[in-house]
């Protein structure tokens, strides 16, 4: 048969102490459980903050259909003359197989494309918007309108500055609108970030002061890292053209 504890718990104990306590010096120790409480929850909160932060920002940019993988890399800082540096260059962060004509981003705003990568060494070169020679189809989705975009070689405040050219319609712009690529060339994924509509007038006097031109979002100058947004099916594509071709030159 089992016998009857006869002795005080200590939670009996306890209770007893706290009515023996003054009215204030248990709203006090009310007031300080609930402090603790807080304190616990921020702390769990600052380490949530924390690995929240300490995943790669390149993660969070990345599309989530899996079509593009980003690489990062790091801008390699070299000495040159020239005050219009159209050319940057990269050490990237890790092996990968770069094509050319890979989009070079900043978070999500266009900085050029791959114009080659060194064989021995994970280098790689990337033409700038600021490359007179440049050129990618664009759209401005309120508008509608679509056209090509044209490097100057001219910059405005370290931004380089674009001419417009072809547009699909005839279009009055008004300053401040965002452009972005197209993505049907099959060489930019769509919707980057490219620049903002302005006027000759208004970046330097390199152009009539009526016209509108586009102006880079980026100084690339600036830049000490990017990453190389990887098109996957493109790279995909590619092999298995190359298979094709093999194949029917076998047959």
């Amino acid at each position: 048969m089992r016998r009857e504890s006869t002795g005080v718990r200590f939670g009996h104990l306890w209770l007893a102490v706290l009515l023996c306590l003054p009215p204030g010096a248990r709203v006090g120790m009310a007031l300080l459980g609930r402090h603790d409480a807080k304190a616990t929850d921020r702390g769990k909160a600052r380490e949530s903050a924390s690995e929240a932060q300490s995943e790669p920002v390149s993660k969070a940019l990345e599309p989530a259909d899996g079509r593009y993988r980003l690489v990062p890399g790091s801008v390699l800082p070299f000495n040159d003359p020239s005050g219009g540096r159209s050319a940057l260059w990269m050490s990237l962060r890790e092996k990968a197989t770069i094509p050319v004509d890979t989009a070079a981003v900043f978070e999500k705003s266009l900085v050029g494309r791959v114009t080659g990568t060194d064989k021995l060494f994970p280098i790689t070169r990337v033409q700038s918007l600021l490359d007179p020679a440049f050129r990618i189809r664009f759209r401005q989705p309120e508008r509608e309108a679509e056209g090509m975009l044209w490097g100057t070689g001219k910059s405005f405040r370290g931004l380089p500055i674009l001419e417009i050219r072809h547009l699909s319609q005839t279009t009055e712009f008004e300053g401040g609108e965002a452009i972005f690529t197209d993505g049907k060339d099959g060489l930019y994924p769509p919707d980057l970030l490219i620049g903002y509509v302005t006027t000759g007038g208004e970046c330097g006097n390199y152009f009539p002061a009526n016209q509108f031109v586009v102006l880079g979002a980026v100084e690339a100058r600036q830049l000490t890292s990017l990453n190389l947004q990887l098109d996957l099916h493109g790279q995909r594509l590619a092999e298995l053209l190359r298979a094709e071709r093999e194949g029917g030159r076998k047959r």
